[in-house]
């Protein structure tokens, strides 16, 4: 009996080891330390120790800062210069953001606008760090930093790649509940390999790496890309790409996507993402930046707008995609979202769940797109606007909800999966009801 125990357990793989752990949330990240050498426009050089550290606040970004004893206190460096990281012989641009004296030191703070970008040879992995996943329930990997497993892991495959995504074995529900809710911090890292075993180059994967973005920002409602690129050959560090990116700071998920999804229903969502990819082409990551926006947490007349304008590029993309559809452009709103959910087989009636819009539709509104539309006129029209301090706060918030519901059942329905998409009528259920 231990015998066959000892031999699952020597089975299951070990976790990928991050190339950068942060021990409490917002922790800048080390990024480079040593020697760094500044050449402005007008010919002045300097060359001091100081670090470039990743930053997350208040927004994430690629930041330096290093002392300096030749700079008079009152010379402040202006514009963009060039920035040589000597102690891995990489150039980069930057410019100062603050400069303060102390004693006979000037201090130089700035921004790395280039990021830190090296790449010297074929590779036989590359790793990436994602910040502020929601919890998967994946495959059994052995934790890192003490003993046991845990359920972490995500494999996908794509063409000649293979990707694992690992979540970190310090990422407990407290940091989700507590500290952790509206910041940011590392909470997977995931491993690109070939198929065949090749090598390859770390620019040979940057496509895929931009699929991983639009995959994840469809999947979180949220921007969570790709970050800290490190490429591997025998576990030497080969080639790095450190960038500034747009990142959502973290919050409960709302959308479509339930707590804890089952890696096999994230593996079904990833092999149809591509029927997505092929309709919407390079438009895929204005849609999915659309989403992320109608998901945030901002005005309703904000999210309003833009749910409705996703369902409008629905319609065109999927309805008159082959734009033969006679006086498109002259139909209403309401109406193309009706042939679009028609198409879909996807009901027209507000669900009984949304209580409070259902009331409020009473007498005034045929069904979802009218109300739906109705509600975001008085928001987009001038001569409605006044219409607006009608609005109880919880039907708009419901009109929104459905909006989007409708959106995600469409793509979902595009990408192949059917079943148990209504995490966002059941969330939002009964909203406001005593």
């Amino acid at each position: 009996m231990n015998d066959n125990f000892n031999e699952i357990i020597s089975a299951i793989p070990e976790a990928s080891s991050p190339i950068f752990r942060m021990d409490n949330v917002n922790d800048n990240i080390t990024l480079y330390d040593g020697l760094i050498y500044i050449k402005t426009s007008n010919g002045q050089f300097f060359d001091r120790n100081g670090k470039v550290f990743w930053s997350w606040l208040p927004r994430p970004n690629i930041l330096f800062e290093c002392s300096i004893d030749e700079l008079n206190q009152f010379n402040f460096i202006y514009g963009k210069y060039e920035i040589h990281l000597h102690d891995i012989d990489t150039k980069c641009e930057g410019f100062t953001t603050r400069q303060r004296t102390h004693g006979n030191t000037v201090m130089i703070r700035g921004v790395l606008s280039s990021g830190i970008e090296k790449t010297n040879g074929a590779i036989d992995r590359l790793k990436f760090h994602i910040a502020n996943l929601n919890k998967y329930v994946g495959t059994h990997i052995k934790k890192l930093s003490k003993n046991g497993i845990h359920l972490g892991r995500i494999s996908l495959q794509y063409k000649e790649w293979n990707i694992i995504i690992d979540e970190l074995d310090d990422y407990s529900e407290n940091n989700i509940i507590h500290e952790y809710n509206g910041g940011f911090k590392i909470t997977h890292v995931g491993v690109i390999t070939r198929r065949d075993g090749n090598l390859f180059e770390l620019n040979d994967a940057r496509d895929l790496l931009d699929k991983l973005r639009l995959f994840f920002g469809f999947v979180e409602s949220r921007h969570c890309p790709p970050l800290l690129l490190v490429g591997e050959r025998n576990s030497e560090l080969v080639s790095l790409s450190y960038k500034a990116a747009a990142l959502s700071s973290f919050r409960g998920r709302t959308n479509w996507c339930p707590p804890n999804l089952a890696v096999n229903a994230m593996v079904a969502v990833w092999n149809g993402f591509e029927n997505l990819h092929s309709l919407f082409g390079n438009l895929l990551s204005v849609l999915i930046s659309y989403l992320v926006t109608a998901n945030a947490q901002a005005e309703q007349s904000q999210r309003i707008i833009f749910a409705t304008t996703i369902l409008e590029m629905l319609f065109w993309k999927m309805v008159n995609k082959d734009g033969m559809l006679q006086d498109a452009d002259k139909l209403r709103l309401a109406d193309k979202i009706r042939l679009l959910l028609l198409l879909y087989d996807i009901p027209l009636n507000i669900p009984k769940a949304f209580t409070k819009l259902s009331l409020a539709a009473q007498n005034k509104w045929f069904d979802g797109p009218h109300a739906i539309t109705e509600i975001r006129n008085s928001f987009t029209h001038a001569k409605n606007m006044e219409r607006v301090l009608d609005f109880d706060v919880i039907p708009v918030h419901q009109a929104v909800e459905l909006a989007l519901w409708y959106a995600e059942t469409v793509l979902l329905k595009n990408i192949g999966v059917t079943e148990d998409i209504d995490w966002r009528i059941r969330i939002n259920s009964h909203l406001g009801d005593i």
